[in-house]
């Protein structure tokens, strides 16, 4: 239905700005709309992410076009993307919007929870693990294993992931990307020092590889 729709293009435009952006968590799920600007080539994009120390200055960083696009697919699903209209998407609103109320029925102020909220990490973990098992339990059906044994399998590869592997997968393929230069890892990451990184980079210890196969097969 509709709603499946936004769900399925937030989740796909969520799990690529993680993939490609190498932010920590919180910085992207309080990614809000006035903090995307055109750059100076037209059709180029920037996102100015918060200062990663308390007297450190705000990064502005380019935004993959392939981000910029999946976003604004999940706006127009989410009927917030209104330019120059009505109920369109306004600077300070978050980008990343709950879907649902879900496990707030019970409450009785549901109804004054504010519009303007973000995703939980414990949801996007969520997303994240819940593509993941649709991803397995395609690979099992390829290698033959079907039913129950094929969904507990899916269940079991996918529970060995977090949202933190995107970041590790980011980390890894930037450092083997450009020869090895720490120093821009270091600077893509919000790290304060190389020796930060370099430890990063050697507790990178989830199997990030199907992580990056999911995201291009999406």
């Amino acid at each position: 239905g509709p709603m499946g729709s936004v769900e399925t293009k937030r989740n796909l435009a969520l799990m690529l700005t993680f993939g490609l952006s190498g932010r920590r968590i919180d910085d992207v799920l309080s990614m809000t709309w006035g903090k995307i600007r055109e750059g100076r080539s037209p059709g180029v994009y920037t996102y100015t992410w918060p200062a990663q120390s308390p007297d450190g200055a705000p990064q502005v960083h380019i935004l993959p076009t392939i981000i910029y696009e999946a976003i604004v697919a999940y706006l127009k699903a989410d009927a917030r993307w209104r330019p120059g209209r009505k109920g369109r998407i306004q600077d300070g609103d978050y980008i990343w919007r709950p879907i649902r109320t879900a496990g707030c029925a019970n409450f009785s102020n549901v109804t004054t929870l504010a519009e303007n909220r973000h995703i939980s990490p414990s949801s996007t973990n969520s997303v994240l693990r819940r593509l993941l098992i649709r991803y397995y339990k395609d690979v099992a059906f390829d290698q033959g294993i079907y039913g129950p044994a094929g969904r507990e399998w899916a269940h079991t590869q996918a529970a060995q992931y977090t949202i933190q592997g995107l970041r590790h997968l980011f980390a890894s393929e930037l450092y083997r990307g450009s020869g090895g230069n720490l120093e821009l890892v270091t600077e893509r990451l919000g790290h304060k020092s190389t020796a930060t990184t370099q430890q990063f980079l050697r507790n990178a210890q989830e199997p990030v590889e199907d992580v990056g196969d999911l995201l291009a097969r999406q």
